[in-house]
């Protein structure tokens, strides 16, 4: 798989017809992380603290079956996001989201 370019936030659908001012804000209030290969990002159950927007390497987002097995829902790439379900509803995390390219 080729590595992925990093994608401006300005370029997600949900940003794009924001007054640059707007986007200034948000940034301000975010921050970037950068996870390995195999690093969790977010846990199943976990608390929302958040919307993760992919700008760059892939993540793949899962349940734990059994207690021991991963069942992978699908991945996200450059352009995703996740995490706006449980901003909207308040609910613990669905899946759990683990980088699969950095």
């Amino acid at each position: 798989m080729p590595p992925h370019k990093p994608v401006s936030i300005c370029r997600f659908p949900l940003f794009a017809d924001l007054p640059e001012a707007d986007i200034v804000t948000i940034l301000q209030y975010s921050k970037s992380l950068l996870f390995e290969p195999g690093e969790l990002g977010c846990k199943e159950g976990d608390p929302p603290d958040g919307l993760y927007l992919v700008l760059s390497g892939a993540l793949r987002y899962f349940v734990t079956v059994d207690d021991i097995k991963r069942k992978t829902i699908g991945e996200v790439n450059p352009g995703d996001y996740v995490g706006e379900f449980s901003l909207l509803d308040g609910q613990p995390r669905s899946t759990s989201l683990e980088a699969i390219l950095p």
